[in-house]
């Protein structure tokens, strides 16, 4: 007998669409309107009273230009709107104006009212109907909105807010929530690392499935992802806003100055890859011949990678330049950087005994890769006082006086490092040091000159401030007549070649508002 399977079929297709019908940005009921692909020829007729818009869009303003986000009222006449400088009720002569608008491109506009009387009025989105207002059409349209005709509460404009800006990769000034309310990232302890916000996610009310992830601001650096993401999973990250690049140390190594810090939900002990483009990084040579990046993970979530916690894991790179790690281990509120080193190296860490008995530092070694055994030679003016070969890549060495020390390690293959310094009565000393082509003072924190002396002319300049500034490159023969002047807007860093033109001695000067360094610069 044949079976007449259609009405399953409808019955699954009900279903279907049902659930699909169920999807709202954050879980939030009712909207008037959601949209994912947006044209600035939308309109939607309002109805009651209340209003909360939340959209993502891309706005490129180096003209300046005021533009129009949406705004309501009649096919001929505006009673309020909403632009890139300002909300403007325009039946009441009433405005708010942005200040210091600092915002990347992409970014994310708010607006709730409870007491906007919406009824019989449309809301047009990207335009104004009303001829003389002084703000053009909206560049680009919104990526994606979200329109209530209610005020929603604090709660609800926050997840909604959250949903917006994890699908695009837009930081938010306050705590993320997932759909059920959860607070999947916490501005309060995380507001160190409030910083290019990436994450990803996967929440069905809210349709998201972000199995890759990163933020869509300049700088993001890493992108994460994890193909098996379940239901109710998420990691977010945000950074520190230092540059990046290395900074190295005698004592600690060639350490990364950017940080990430994570936020996990029900992700603990799950893996995900980690991918990073080298082209990013802002350091002409940021590796020497035979260093590797290396990804540390701090899990005690300090930022101080204790050698008895810290994790690392080696990149592997492609044709692309894009580093590569892979199966790194989620902790809730861990700490990411990176490090430089080479197939094998050393971390150490010096702590003092609070015991009356103690009559100096421990000091822990870590080693990480190589191939075992590892010889260890420590040794304080120029005397061997710990020597130790074996294939432990922990030790401990106790009652250590105050002092300079030396350590040495070489792994059976011969691969070699070594780290310098000083053991205090508070603990161990970062004897830091900078290239002799550079200086760093105030303002600049770097101004590196590379290849000085120069054979072919050509020099590398890099200039790292400390805050966003126009900067003015004026190179000069050792007599002071001008060669050459290059002028940079306002940004951290900058990168350039110049050339010197003969052989001989030149001075390079570098201003930034009434800070200035000057580097001596030799062509052979």
């Amino acid at each position: 007998m044949k079976t007449n399977k259609r009405p399953y079929i409808t019955v699954l297709s009900l279903f279907t669409l049902l659930a699909a019908g169920a999807q709202t940005p954050g879980g939030v009921g009712e909207p008037l309107s959601w949209k994912k692909s947006c044209h600035t020829t939308d309109s939607i007729s309002l109805r009651g009273k209340g209003l909360t818009f939340v959209g993502v869009g891309q706005v490129n303003d180096n003209d300046h230009k005021e533009q129009t986000l949406w705004s309501i009222g009649t096919p001929t006449s505006t009673t309020f709107l909403q632009t890139t400088s300002r909300t403007a009720d325009l039946k009441r002569d009433a405005f708010m104006n942005y200040t210091n608008d600092t915002l990347p491109e992409l970014r994310m506009y708010s607006y709730c009212n409870s007491s906007q009387d919406t009824s019989g009025k449309k809301l047009y989105i990207g335009h104004a109907t009303q001829k003389g207002i002084p703000a053009r059409d909206l560049q680009y349209p919104f990526k994606e909105y979200v329109i209530y005709d209610r005020a929603l509460s604090l709660q609800e404009r926050n997840r909604v807010e959250s949903c917006l800006a994890l699908n695009h990769g837009v930081t938010l000034q306050h705590s993320y929530l997932n759909s059920d309310g959860t607070v999947i990232w916490n501005h309060v302890t995380g507001k160190a690392y409030s910083h290019r916000i990436g994450g990803i996610i996967v929440d069905s009310i809210s349709g998201l499935k972000r199995t890759k992830g990163s933020s869509s601001e300049k700088g993001s650096f890493l992108l994460v992802s994890n193909p098996a993401l379940s239901e109710k999973q998420s990691l977010l990250w945000g950074d520190n806003n230092k540059p990046l690049r290395f900074v190295s140390s005698t004592a600690k190594g060639k350490w990364f100055q950017r940080q990430w810090k994570l936020s996990a939900t029900n992700m603990q002990g799950e893996k995900v890859d980690v991918t990073a483009s080298t082209r990013a990084v802002q350091q002409i040579n940021p590796l020497t011949d035979g260093e590797y990046y290396w990804l540390a993970v701090d899990p005690t979530g300090s930022g101080e990678f204790p050698v008895r916690s810290v994790k690392y894991y080696k990149s592997s790179t492609s044709s692309d330049d894009s580093l590569r790690f892979h199966d790194v281990t989620v902790t809730d509120d861990a700490i990411w950087s990176l490090r430089a080193g080479r197939n094998m190296f050393t971390s150490i860490q010096v702590s003092q005994s609070e015991s009356p008995d103690s009559v100096g530092g421990t000091l822990d070694i870590l080693i990480t890769g190589g191939t075992p055994p590892y010889d260890n030679t420590l040794t304080k003016d120029q005397s061997v006082i710990y020597d130790h070969t074996s294939t432990d890549t922990l030790l401990t060495v106790i009652n250590l006086p105050e002092g300079r020390y030396h350590l040495s390690t070489t792994d059976k293959m011969g691969i070699h490092d070594t780290k310098e310094f000083e053991i205090t009565a508070t603990g161990i000393r970062d004897l830091t040091y900078e290239d002799g082509n550079s200086q760093s003072d105030g303002m600049f924190r770097h101004v590196t000159a590379s290849p000085n002396p120069t054979k072919d002319g050509n020099v590398d300049v890099e200039i790292e401030t400390s805050q966003a500034c126009p900067i003015t490159l004026t190179l000069y023969t050792s007599g002071g007549q001008v060669v050459s002047r290059k002028e940079f807007g306002a940004d951290s860093y900058q990168f350039t070649r110049i050339c010197l033109p003969s052989s001989g001695v030149y001075l390079l000067k570098a201003e930034c508002g009434k800070t200035e360094r000057t580097l001596k610069l030799i062509r052979k």
